[in-house]
């Protein structure tokens, strides 16, 4: 069972209260409709793609529908159920609920949000009139994603102890300046990086202006402080003209 989405006129007509309280009366609605064809000589399952309050994230998940509107809690569940298998949550977890409720996450890797993270699926053994008894299979990850952080002392060190590694790397490079030539550096090690991200130290002005109160957000001034760090250089005038050019033709649709 994939969950209603709100409509969009829901959007339009009703406040974010109105709109949680819209969702989630719509979800147990559904679900008490569901539990009320529960049988006692069958079994009984459900299967739902949602997000319940309190639950472990990786992440990788779609941020949107992971938070505020789209959440529920796990009261909500129906307590006749043998078993609830959920989906969208990436990390596989049990849910505290009183019929047997299991995340099994995702198969593999998504992001390197969930690099090292074991992965599988729950093989469940469930027959009528006796709750579930789920056990966890782990999956063998042909292309495991890594997360290297190093300085730029011991950045070549930290590529040749991970020349030979199977799968996907995300190096982080703490460096005090930008290093022209970094990405072919690494990659010349390690061709199976897939993003480099150098990290500079924030100056003395970003800190004093962070700790003020009523801090402002610079959109601006973010996106240069992004492209640095992502890219190693200054923003180029064009690229930097460009964005305050869409930047404002945003805001002022807005408006």
């Amino acid at each position: 069972m994939r969950l209603p989405w709100l409509k969009y006129e829901d959007l339009w007509t009703k406040d974010d209260l109105e709109q949680r309280q819209h969702y989630r009366y719509c979800v147990q609605k559904i679900l008490n409709d569901l539990a009320k064809g529960f049988r006692n000589d069958s079994v009984n399952v459900v299967m739902a793609h949602m997000t319940i309050e309190g639950s472990n994230r990786a992440y990788s998940e779609v941020d949107y529908y992971t938070r505020d509107t789209y959440i529920l809690s796990a009261q909500m569940l129906p307590t006749e159920a043998q078993y609830i298998a959920l989906g969208h949550i990436h990390k596989p977890q049990q849910i505290s609920n009183a019929a047997p409720t299991y995340y099994s996450g995702s198969l593999i890797q998504v992001d390197f949000g969930e690099a090292g993270e074991e992965k599988g699926f729950y093989l469940v053994d469930v027959e009528p009139g006796r709750p579930a008894k789920p056990e966890f299979q782990p999956l063998p990850c042909q292309k495991p994603l890594k997360v290297l952080k190093c300085d730029e002392a011991n950045l070549e060190e930290t590529l040749e102890a991970n020349r030979e590694h199977p799968g996907f790397l995300k190096v982080i490079v703490e460096l005090n300046t930008p290093k022209i030539g970094l990405a072919e550096m690494v990659r010349k090690v390690c061709p199976q990086t897939l993003i480099i991200e150098p990290k500079y130290p924030k100056s003395e002005l970003e800190k004093r202006v962070e700790l003020q109160e009523g801090y402002q957000f610079d959109s601006v001034q973010e996106f240069r402080r992004y492209y640095l760090q992502h890219q190693g250089i200054e923003v180029p005038t064009p690229v930097l003209e460009a964005f305050k050019q869409l930047h404002q033709e945003m805001s002022d649709a807005i408006a």
